[in-house]
């Protein structure tokens, strides 16, 4: 069992100096597998997210209304679905509404300010180095 370890520990060491003196090219590969990896990954998370909500509508909130109980399981993820799909869009909508406005009222704020923050900065250095006596 020992040989085995031993195998498997040189094994890694080898796997490892490979990909440490080849760091370049390796970050380079896995960039663009993550570039091309990554709507699936968006994709994935949205649906994660989206099926919770889809649970609440066919469980917990529809599943209670006789009409529901009745219906084919096919139609029940449809009416699900569509609940689902209109409720992603009205909080979408009120994200755009409300929070982009405010982002970019903030965003024209700091954008404004900047020159007062870059006077100070300047006054600040130069006070600096007015009083350590250093030439520029």
């Amino acid at each position: 069992t020992i040989s085995v370890y031993s195998l498997i520990v040189i094994c890694c060491s080898i796997i490892f100096y490979f990909v440490a003196s080849q760091i370049g090219s390796f970050s380079e590969k896995i960039s663009i597998a993550i570039g091309i990896l990554y709507p699936f990954i968006i994709g994935f998370a949205i649906a994660y997210l989206l099926n919770f909500i889809l649970d609440f509508y066919e469980v917990k909130m529809l599943g209670k209304a006789q009409w529901f109980r009745n219906l084919r399981k096919g139609q029940k993820r449809s009416i699900g679905l569509l609940l689902t799909y209109l409720t992603a869009m009205g909080l979408g909508y009120l994200f755009i509404h409300f929070i982009v406005p405010q982002l970019i009222e903030s965003i024209m704020g700091f954008v404004n300010e900047v020159p007062q923050y870059v006077d100070n900065i300047t006054k600040l250095f130069n006070d600096l180095i007015g009083e350590t006596n250093v030439s520029p």
